[in-house]
Formats: C-alpha cells, sequence, structure tokens
C-alpha cells in the first residue's frame, strides 16, 4: 500500500517470500500501513503440516524489514 492509500502491490504486483523453507505453504490475509510507510502483514504459515500464524514487515521501498523479526519475519513454530 502506498503511503497516499493505493495498492500498488510493489513492482511486479506479486511479492513472494518463502518463511520457512520452499514447498511449505505461507499465506498473507491483512495487511496495515505503518505511520512510518512500513507494511505489515498478518497471514499463516503451515510448517510440517501445523498452522502458524505470520507477521511479515516490509520497508515503504517493498524490501522485508531486517528489524523486525527475524529478517523482516516473525513467525512463533508450534
Amino acid at each position: 500500500m502506498h503511503k497516499a492509500g493505493w495498492q500498488d502491490y510493489l513492482t511486479s504486483n506479486i511479492f513472494i517470500k518463502d518463511v520457512f523453507k520452499e514447498g511449505d505453504d505461507d499465506k498473507l490475509y491483512k495487511n496495515q500501513l505503518l505511520a512510518d510507510g512500513k507494511i505489515l502483514f498478518t497471514g499463516t504459515s503451515y510448517h510440517d503440516e501445523k498452522a502458524n500464524p505470520l507477521l511479515l514487515q516490509l520497508n515503504d521501498d517493498g524490501t522485508l524489514d531486517p528489524a523486525f523479526g527475524e529478517g523482516g519475519v516473525f513467525s512463533p513454530r508450534y
């Protein structure tokens, strides 16, 4: 989401990131534009056939925010 409030979907209209390992099923459901221009996503990561909550944060340029979680991703494994 652009600072002005419209979605620009980065440059390719797609954001792809394997959270744990290739082949796992990670889904993002909601996003929130934060006051500092970063975008916070919530979702679910299915790892080893278990559903885990997922938070992912992007910088305003669309890169993962390395200061958030582990390299831009927070997902406790249950």
